[in-house]
């Protein structure tokens, strides 16, 4: 079935039929949901063609399941290229955001990590990695320039959830 699907695929991509490509392909993700060569190509197709409205929805997803998948060595890089299509996106999931700005962290990308963890008890006031993820905003900050006052903010807010957190 994944091999009949790939082929129909590939003759409709030929042929230019990218409506029937694009239908097809979330057919296989319903069919098919952990089948890594569907994401991987979809992406691929709507990142070429520089279809930002596509990435757009599509993103979120791709991103999910690339951490589904475990595949670390990928998100990153993901991310970076969702961002030239879609510069402002930023990921709704917030195991996806603290996750991504953990692994940035790593990498000395600061400024996007930051931009990842910011604002996430307004957006997310239930998620339960609130006081980690705002202890590793505030490691952040402390290792940008003159952001000393902002990691101390970042870590008095931290201490703020995990109290919450345990009430």
């Amino acid at each position: 079935d994944v091999e009949r699907l790939t082929a129909k695929l590939d003759v409709y991509l030929k042929e230019g039929d990218y409506e029937k490509v694009v239908n097809l392909y979330h057919q296989a993700f319903k069919q098919f949901p952990q089948e890594k060569q569907f994401f991987d190509r979809y992406f691929e197709l709507i990142y070429l063609c520089k279809k930002n409205q596509l990435m757009q929805d599509f993103a979120p997803q791709y991103l999910q399941f690339t951490l589904q998948q475990k595949r670390y060595d990928r998100l990153t890089s993901l991310y970076k290229q969702i961002l030239i299509l879609v510069p402002e996106l930023i990921p709704p999931q917030p195991e996806i955001r603290v996750e991504l700005a953990r692994l940035y962290k790593q990498q000395n990308d600061l400024k996007l990590a930051v931009k990842l963890l910011n604002g996430l008890h307004k957006t997310h006031p239930e998620f339960s990695g609130l006081p980690k993820a705002y202890q590793l905003l505030a490691d952040c900050l402390e290792l940008m320039p003159n952001m000393a006052a902002q990691a101390d903010k970042a870590r008095k807010l931290a201490q703020r959830l995990e109290g919450k957190l345990k009430e």
